[in-house]
């Protein structure tokens, strides 16, 4: 969607150019058809006026595939931002099923004395069997919340 961004941001400014160079156009064509020259006839006041309206025709397109751009370029804007929403959202829900754990990790991995089950053969299987529980509720109470 950068590409496309980019793309309608080139084209946008593009038409700016053309708009801003056929606008003065127009107004000269218009006054020029107004004052009604003598030197002109019916033929040449018919062609100056086609081609004032084709000017004006022209300018209008410009303008209204700027503002059609501009839409387009507001729905991609749109559409990166509800992906990014969705992506943060997914990232604090990980974060909030690691941090109990975490927190209890790093509670046990502290060197200090009175740790509890450091000298049974299945302290690491109850702690680890402690911290699945954990994730386990965790999961289910996200659930029940319709977080996840």
């Amino acid at each position: 969607t950068l590409a496309l961004r980019k793309r309608g941001s080139d084209i946008r400014h593009q038409l700016s150019r053309l708009r801003r160079h056929l606008g003065p156009q127009r107004d000269a064509l218009a006054n020029f058809v107004e004052q009604k020259p003598a030197w002109s006839d019916k033929r040449f006041k018919r062609r100056a006026r086609a081609l004032t309206d084709k000017t004006v025709r022209l300018v209008e397109e410009f303008d209204s595939l700027r503002e059609r751009i501009q839409i387009v370029n507001e729905n991609l804007m749109a559409i990166e931002s509800e992906q990014m929403n969705r992506t943060m959202y997914w990232l604090t829900v990980i974060a909030g099923l690691f941090l109990p754990i975490s927190f209890v990790t790093g509670l046990l991995g502290i060197n200090v004395g009175g740790v509890p089950a450091t000298d049974s053969p299945y302290g690491f299987l109850g702690v680890s069997i402690i911290l699945a529980v954990i994730t386990a509720f965790e999961i289910w109470l996200f659930k029940k919340m319709r977080l996840i």
